[in-house]
C-alpha cells in the first residue's frame, strides 16, 4: 500500500499542529487499509502540545511515523534548538501517549527534540513523559528528551511507562531528568504483572536526579522479558538509589555495554569507566552537548548490534554504523574524526576535534 506524507508546521504545511495531524489518521479521505502514515514535523515555530497517538485502527494503517522533515537545515544536530521542538503543554497531563492496537503494526517517533519545560506534573502516579501501553510496537529513536520534573505527591511516579508489547529505544540523548519527593521514582518502569519485550540500545543518559524521592531507580521491569536488551547504553552523573531496580532478570535478558563514571555497575558486565567531562563535547548541565570527545572512552567500546532492529545502526545525526562498517560506539552518538563521513540529509555531522587553518596571502605575490 501507499505511504501517505503530511507536513507539519506553522508556514504553510498541510497541518498546524501534531493534533490535526493525528485526529485525521482514521480519515478514509485520506488514507486506505494498509497505508504507512507519515507526519513531519518543521522547524517553524515550537509546537507546544502534548501528544496522543491513538488513532489508525479503524482504517487499518500498518505504520504511525512521526520525525521532523529531512529537508536541509531542518533537523535537530543533536543539540538543543537546531531543529523541529515539541514542548509539554498541560501539568495535569501526560507528555506523549501512545496506546496503539493489534491492527497497527508500529509507532516510530524520530528526530525531533522535546522539552519537558521543567514541569512537574500534578499527579505523577498518573501522569508520565512518555506513556505507552497496548500491541502496537513503539519505536523511540534519535530524539532528544530534557528538561522533565516529576510529580511531588504521589506514592510512586514513572517518568517512561512502557507497558507495551514492544518498546523499542534507541540513539536519544536523555538529560535533566528529575524525580520528586517523598516517593519512588522509576525512570523506566515495565509491565509489572506481565513481562514484555524492552530493547534500550545507544542511548546517552545524563544528569538523571532523584533529588528527593526516597528510592529512584533507572530500569526496573523493562528486563523481565527473554528478548529483552539494555546495551551500548552511557549513563553519566546520574543520583539514584540503583540503575537498575525491581523486577527479576530474565535467564536469557542481556545487560552488557554500558559506559558509567565508575569501574563497574550492579546488574552490568562489560563496563566501561568514564566521566562526562572526558565524554562529552560539553557537560554543562543546563545546556549539555552530548557528542563524544575524541579522548572518551566510549569511542569504539560498544558491541556491534548489526541491523537489527530497524534503525538501531542509525546514530543520532543520522550516521548508519552498519554501513558505514564502524566499530561501534558506547552511546547514541557514533564519534568520526572527520566531518565529511558524518553527512546525512544535508548536515555534516559536528567533528569537535577539528580545526580549520586560515592563511593570509598577499594578493600580490605569485604563488608557485
Amino acid at each position: 500500500m501507499a505511504t501517505v506524507t503530511k507536513s507539519i508546521g506553522t508556514s504553510s504545511r498541510d497541518y498546524s499542529t501534531i493534533a490535526a495531524w493525528e485526529a485525521d489518521l482514521d480519515s478514509s479521505s485520506i488514507y486506505s487499509s494498509g497505508d504507512d502514515a507519515v507526519g513531519e514535523l518543521y522547524n517553524d515555530s515550537v509546537f507546544v502540545e502534548d501528544i496522543d497517538i491513538d488513532g489508525g485502527g479503524s482504517i487499518g494503517l500498518d505504520t504511525i511515523t512521526l520525525t521532523s522533515s529531512d529537508t536541509e537545515g531542518n533537523r535537530h544536530r543533536g543539540i538543543k534548538n537546531s531543529g523541529p521542538i515539541v514542548r509539554h503543554n498541560s501539568a495535569s497531563r501526560d507528555f506523549i501517549e501512545v496506546a496503539g492496537n493489534a491492527t497497527v503494526d508500529s509507532v516510530t517517533i524520530s528526530f525531533i527534540e522535546f522539552d519537558g519545560d521543567d514541569d512537574s506534573v500534578s499527579n505523577g502516579d498518573d501522569k508520565h513523559c512518555i506513556k505507552y501501553t497496548g500491541a502496537t510496537e513503539l519505536y523511540f529513536q534519535n530524539n532528544l528528551l530534557h528538561s522533565w520534573g516529576s510529580g511531588q505527591d504521589a506514592s510512586d511516579t514513572r517518568t517512561f511507562k512502557v507497558e507495551g508489547d514492544k518498546t523499542v529505544f534507541t540513539n536519544n540523548f536523555i538529560f535533566n531528568i528529575n524525580g520528586g519527593s517523598g516517593h519512588t521514582w522509576y525512570v523506566f518502569m515495565g509491565n509489572s504483572s506481565s513481562a514484555k519485550e524492552c530493547l534500550i540500545l545507544n542511548n546517552s543518559f545524563y544528569d538523571i536526579d532523584k533529588q528527593s524521592a526516597s528510592n529512584s531507580y533507572l530500569f526496573s521491569h523493562v528486563h523481565t522479558h527473554a528478548n529483552s536488551r539494555i546495551r551500548n547504553n552511557v549513563i553519566m552523573d546520574e543520583n539514584l538509589t540503583a540503575v537498575i531496580g525491581t523486577g527479576s532478570k530474565h535467564g536469557s535478558a542481556v545487560t552488557d555495554y554500558v559506559c558509567y563514571d565508575a569501574s563497574s555497575l550492579t546488574g552490568f558486565t562489560n563496563v566501561v569507566e568514564d566521566t562526562s567531562s572526558n565524554a562529552f563535547s560539553d557537560n554543562t548541565v543546563s545546556d549539555p552537548n552530548l557528542h563524544l570527545k575524541s579522548i572518551s572512552n566510549c569511542i569504539d567500546a560498544g558491541v556491534d548490534l548489526g541491523a537489527s532492529p530497524t534503525n538501531v545502526a542509525v546514530d543520532i545525526d543520522g550516521r548508519n554504523r552498519h554501513t558505514e562498517e564502524d566499530t561501534w560506539d558506547l552511546g547514541a552518538d557514533e564519534y568520526t574524526s572527520a566531518s565529511i563521513t558524518g553527512k546525512r540529509d544535508g548536515f555534516l555531522k559536528p567533528n569537535y576535534s577539528s580545526r580549520i587553518a586560515f592563511i593570509l596571502v598577499d594578493p600580490s605575490s605569485e604563488i608557485i
